[in-house]
């Protein structure tokens, strides 16, 4: 299955390298010092793409020897907050209360490195939020659901979550806000900056051929909200930065676009 056509652009990619034995480590030195593979030569189409975990990270790897790193070009890469619910949560449909907390706790995202300092087994990862949205959405005993995302993140960080998800499935109801009319719709929207987060997420989430046109008047709605509900506090919220969100994370779903 190695690539052999010259005027084809292909990708090999060696995934968890580290977690090679240094006693194995020697076997990948000719093909990236060479590009070769036994007798079969890649041609210069292919580029050859390495990833693994650090001996830092807590996971399975050991050191790199010198003779394999220097045959390498090493980049190391994070999960920034803002482009992962963007672009990856908001896409994939994650609960709305992974995102909306996530909005507002960006440092939680992956707190690896903290919890190693510490001597912690859980700490919080996006494969750990993505978990957690998957008990928010399909657990529906509440004791179980708090044990499992405890069991997940970490007891003090689920408390926190916790918390959010509650205030969001009391106030946050993505198919009403689509049905209401204008005029009804005003008194469905959360008065919470967490709750609005959930909507704008919620609503990318929903958006599609048919809903697409509500969803825009729902957040066109929402820049008003300091106008329309003046006594719930709206004007201290980032009420036009909300919407825009929306718009951003819209464009960056899969297959859709507003």
């Amino acid at each position: 299955d190695l690539p052999d056509d010259p005027s084809q652009p292909a990708v090999l990619f060696l995934d968890e390298l580290t977690a090679a034995s240094p006693y194995l480590q020697p076997t990948v030195h000719g093909l990236l010092q060479e590009r070769r593979v036994g007798q079969h030569l890649l041609p210069g189409s292919v580029m050859v793409i390495a990833a693994g975990n650090s001996v830092e990270d807590g996971a399975v790897a050991y050191d790199m020897g010198t003779a394999l790193s220097d045959r390498l070009i090493h980049l190391h890469m994070q999960a920034d907050p803002q482009d992962w619910l963007e672009r990856y949560a908001a896409p994939k449909g994650l609960a709305s209360a992974v995102t909306a907390f996530l909005r507002s706790r960006p440092d939680l995202l992956d707190t690896t490195e903290d919890s190693l300092r510490r001597g912690h087994l859980i700490a919080c990862t996006p494969r750990a939020w993505e978990r957690v949205s998957e008990i928010v959405t399909h657990i529906a005993d509440r004791q179980a659901r708090s044990a499992m995302i405890a069991g997940t993140v970490g007891d003090a960080v689920a408390a926190e979550f916790l918390v959010v998800a509650d205030e969001i499935t009391a106030s946050v109801h993505i198919d009403d806000l689509l049905e209401a009319v204008p005029d009804a719709r005003v008194a469905l929207f959360p008065a919470g900056l967490h709750g609005l987060n959930a909507v704008v997420f919620g609503l990318v989430g929903a958006a599609n051929q048919d809903t697409l046109p509500r969803a825009i008047d729902v957040l066109e709605q929402m820049r008003h909200l300091s106008e329309l509900r003046p006594e719930d506090g709206f004007g201290k919220l980032p009420l036009a930065e909300l919407a825009a969100r929306a718009i951003r994370s819209g464009e960056n779903s899969a297959g859709r676009s507003y």
